[in-house]
């Protein structure tokens, strides 16, 4: 008794007695004290679980963001080798039709066979050369 005496304003589940001792705290307060706290645990557990499902659904939402960022860029690069070959090819053939060397008709030929993207690029470039 010596010990909940001294700890009596420690735990709220001891009661102080008629004659001034402090009694120790009875099974039944243990559990009911017990539960309480399994209780605020459990809450405390679900508040948690939902800030990780939130964090969950922006961290997908970024993602995503991420993949079609990625697509734009993949399909600008691929834009970008288009008019680069494009314009390869053009110079090229450009050069032919300064020599005198194929036909036109033999140079467009030339240029969708060898790239099938860049056909309408090309085919006006040369128009407007011809």
């Amino acid at each position: 008794q010596a010990y909940y005496a001294q700890n009596k304003a420690k735990s709220p589940l001891t009661e102080e007695l008629p004659d001034g001792s402090v009694s120790p705290p009875t099974r039944e307060d243990q559990l009911t004290a017990l539960d309480e706290g399994m209780e605020s645990i459990q809450k405390a557990l679900r508040e948690m679980r939902a800030e990780c499902r939130e964090h969950r659904a922006q961290l997908d939402t970024v993602g995503a963001g991420v993949k079609e960022l990625d697509q734009v860029v993949t399909k600008l690069k691929d834009e970008k080798k288009v008019k680069e070959r494009t314009h390869i090819l053009l110079e090229k053939h450009v050069q032919w039709l300064d020599h005198g060397a194929p036909t036109r008709r033999s140079v467009l030929i030339t240029i969708i066979i060898t790239d099938r993207r860049a056909n309408q690029m090309v085919s006006y470039y040369l128009y407007l050369l011809s």
